[in-house]
C-alpha cells in the first residue's frame, strides 16, 4: 500500500526529446520514524502509470518492505535530533543515500562506493546506516551517490523535511508560522531511458 499519493502530470516537450515531467502533490505526508527519527529504506523496482495510460520501469525507494514510490518516503525530522536511515537494497546494482544541505553525515556498512558507502547490487540482505544530526530547519532533497546521472533519472530521489523545535513554523523565524503545508517534488523523466534499462 503507497502512503504518499503521487499525482503524475505531463508537463511537455523538451528540445524535441520525449521527457516527461512528474509532480507529487500533497499535504507533506510522510514517515516520521517509530522509535525517534530513523528510518528502514529500500530501493526497489517498480512501474508509475502515465497520464496516457502506459507504464514506465522505475527504481524509488520504499518506506521498509513496503511498495516502490516515486519520488520516495518524505523523512519528517526536527533540528537537532539525531537521524538515522537503514538502506536496504533489492535492485541488481549498488545504490546508496546522500543528503544534501546535512552535514557530518556517517555511512557504516556496505561497500566505499564515490560518495558514500553502497549496499551492493541483488544483496537484499546487507545494510547500510547513514546517520547526522538534523541541522538546518527546511525542505532538502535526498537521492543516490551511486551512479547519480542513471539512478536520479531512474527514480532513486525523495525529500526530507527538517522542522524547527516550534510548531507551525516553516524555519526558526516567527514569519514562517503556517497552518498547511503541502509539498511540491518536480523532477523529469526521459521514458527513452528508462526501456533501455528494462531491455
Amino acid at each position: 500500500m503507497i502512503k504518499y499519493p503521487v499525482k503524475l502530470q505531463t508537463v511537455g516537450m523538451v528540445a524535441g526529446l520525449a521527457l516527461l515531467s512528474f509532480a507529487s502533490r500533497s499535504l507533506a505526508q510522510g514517515i516520521e520514524g517509530i522509535l525517534g527519527p530513523s528510518f528502514n529504506l529500500t530501493a526497489k523496482l517498480g512501474y508509475i502509470s502515465t497520464p496516457e495510460g502506459g507504464s514506465i520501469l522505475t527504481w524509488g525507494y520504499a518506506n521498509g518492505d513496503g511498495l516502490m514510490q516515486y519520488p520516495g518516503p518524505t523523512l519528517k525530522v526536527t533540528a537537532g535530533e539525531m537521524v538515522t536511515v537503514n538502506l536496504k537494497n533489492e535492485l541488481p546494482v549498488p545504490v546508496s543515500i546522500v543528503l544534501p544541505g546535512q552535514v557530518g553525515v556517517t555511512a557504516t556498512g556496505g561497500n566505499a562506493g564515490a560518495l558514500t558507502n553502497e549496499v551492493p547490487g541483488g544483496d537484499a540482505v546487507s545494510v547500510v546506516t547513514y546517520s547526522f544530526v538534523a541541522q538546518n530547519p527546511g525542505t532538502y532533497m535526498y537521492h543516490s551517490g551511486t551512479d547519480t546521472q542513471l539512478q536520479l533519472e531512474m527514480g532513486l530521489v525523495g525529500a526530507l523535511i527538517v522542522y524547527p523545535d516550534v510548531p507551525n513554523q516553516a524555519y526558526a523565524h516567527p514569519d514562517s508560522l503556517f497552518h498547511q503545508e503541502t509539498l511540491f517534488l518536480e523532477t523529469e523523466m526521459d521514458p527513452i531511458i528508462h526501456e533501455m534499462v528494462e531491455l
